[in-house]
């Protein structure tokens, strides 16, 4: 019997709604607005993280592109097109700025690139100045004299073009940790996302669910999962029942990459751009099976809590 991590998340607050919806058809024909935005933010900006939207024109095109087929496919739900894309504009202007921050990840990541270029030429210069000395030496003594010279010169050439470049490197790491600082504070956070909408299962401990965005650590090399909410965090912190999910994601990860995934998970709150790192427990994955075999053992046997 497995239980989903949106089930699990939703017995937090209330207990029955994980047995009920089970007993009773649950009526989600009736289209509603606020649903219905949380699922354009969140495809919106699950686009723009997956690079499937790139820059800001692409971002308006997109919301135009969503706000469209939400209207054909659920009418206008008692708004305007006007008073839709109004609402969404926070959203829109967040997407907007995770263009810019992933762009400014990927220009550090080019700067890494050229930085260890530069240090691999450095050392390469060093090594054939090594190697033409080694050379001199064998020589006759005439000659060698000469040879001396001639190293000599070219080291103090090859000197100073080594200190050109080493302050080119400072400025340019320099550079790097501005846009290193700009990035990772916000999703990606300085991760490649690997995955959108994985489904994850464990059957060790009886959860399913999909996971809004698999990221990957390059520098850790680690996975670790991101949960996306269209909402507010709670003071800038997270809710218990949306902890509860990221934590069945964590524990389904790890069964599915083992050593290679994390003990923590990120969750992104569109609303107030608030980004929280959960760290997992042993206390907390107890607590999660035990409330998992609560709800399979009533839902089995048709016990509703109180």
């Amino acid at each position: 019997f497995m239980i989903s991590a949106t089930r699990l998340s939703d017995s937090i607050h209330c207990p029955r709604r994980s047995i009920l919806t089970s007993m009773v058809p649950w009526d989600t024909t009736q289209p509603d607005w606020t649903l219905n935005e949380g699922t354009i933010a969140h495809s919106l900006v699950e686009n723009v993280l997956t690079r499937k939207v790139e820059n800001s024109n692409q971002v308006q095109q997109n919301i135009s592109d969503l706000v469209n087929k939400n209207i054909i496919e659920n009418g206008l739900q008692g708004m305007t097109l006007n008073q839709m894309t109004t609402s969404l504009q926070p959203v829109t202007n967040l997407a907007s700025q995770l263009t810019v921050n992933l762009q400014n990840q990927e220009a550090a990541k080019k700067l890494e690139e050229n930085i260890s270029d530069l240090y691999k030429q450095q050392k390469e210069a060093q090594l054939k100045l090594e190697a033409e000395k080694q050379k001199m030496l064998l020589q006759n003594e005439k000659q060698k004299q000469m040879e001396i010279q001639l190293i000599i010169d070219q080291q103090e050439i090859e000197a100073q073009k080594i200190k050109q470049e080493i302050k080119q490197i400072e400025n340019e790491m320099k550079k790097l940790e501005i846009l290193k600082n700009k990035s990772i504070s916000s999703p990606p956070y300085g991760c490649d996302v690997v995955a959108a909408e994985s489904k994850l299962v464990s059957l060790q401990y009886g959860f399913v669910g999909i996971c809004d965005l698999v990221l990957f650590d390059s520098k850790k090399q680690l996975y670790l999962p991101l949960e996306m909410k269209s909402g507010n965090s709670a003071n800038g912190g997270i809710w218990q029942s949306h902890q509860a999910q990221l934590s069945t994601y964590i524990l389904m990860m790890k069964e599915k990459y083992n050593e290679k995934a994390t003990d923590y998970g990120k969750i992104f709150y569109m609303k107030d751009n608030a980004s929280i790192e959960i760290q997992q427990n042993l206390g907390e994955c107890q607590s999660l099976e035990i409330l998992r075999n609560s709800i399979t053992y009533k839902s089995m046997n048709k016990i509703i809590f109180y």
